[in-house]
């Protein structure tokens, strides 16, 4: 083979080592493009399935104390929405809260006036229709024997949590009578739906019985 033959066919051999490598460049680039066109919708994907935390709202109206009934905190009561304002005005018809025949510190600190009066019932009878609980204490004028007496109630704590469609009440509620004395504790669980509240699970005067 002579010299002419020789430098033709190393030219040829160079020009396809040149087309080789760069049809691998090419396929690696090619390969990446489309690794990194997958990775994106997957992260965007991941990220709109993680569902929101539901906003939730505390209102700790009676706080521990060291001693029974727990301290009210009238700062917080009297700046509360309508319906939750309702709602503890229906608690504080079911438990006392240094009660004196007249007044109770929860209705009160609630801007009610006295133990029973008609703004109290009124938005006992507007929020909780049809509630068993709630037409007993409107029967009885919401009326609580005073702390101290031989047979009373006292809120040891009460905090109740909004979460929009629902609310939990939280609290532990001791009885005195005549010697003997007993707890009853929270959660009671209730809907919120069309501005009025349904009984889900209550713990409270529980023998009134169901709706």
């Amino acid at each position: 083979m002579n010299v002419k033959t020789n430098n033709i066919l190393g030219s040829i051999l160079g020009l396809v080592a040149l087309v080789s490598i760069s049809a691998c460049n090419n396929g690696e680039s090619k390969s990446s493009n489309t690794a990194d066109s997958v990775q994106v919708p997957v992260d965007v994907a991941a990220s709109d399935t993680v569902p929101e935390s539901p906003a939730i709202t505390s209102y700790p109206l009676i706080l521990p104390a060291t001693q029974i009934p727990g301290t009210i905190d009238d700062s917080l009561a009297t700046h509360l929405p309508a319906h939750i304002k309702a709602l503890a005005a229906f608690y504080a018809a079911m438990g006392g809260s240094d009660c004196d025949g007249e007044y109770c510190g929860l209705t009160s600190a609630l801007e009610l006036g006295k133990q029973g009066s008609s703004d109290q019932q009124a938005l006992i009878r507007d929020y909780f229709p049809a509630d068993k609980v709630a037409e007993t204490v409107l029967a009885q004028n919401c009326y609580l024997r005073p702390s101290g007496a031989s047979s009373f109630t006292e809120f040891a704590y009460l905090t109740i949590r909004d979460y929009g469609d629902s609310v939990s009440v939280d609290y532990e509620l001791f009885a005195y009578d005549r010697g003997q004395g007993t707890r009853t504790e929270g959660p009671d669980i209730y809907s919120f739906k069309g501005g009025k509240f349904k009984n889900t699970s209550r713990n409270i005067w529980t023998h009134v019985g169901e709706n």
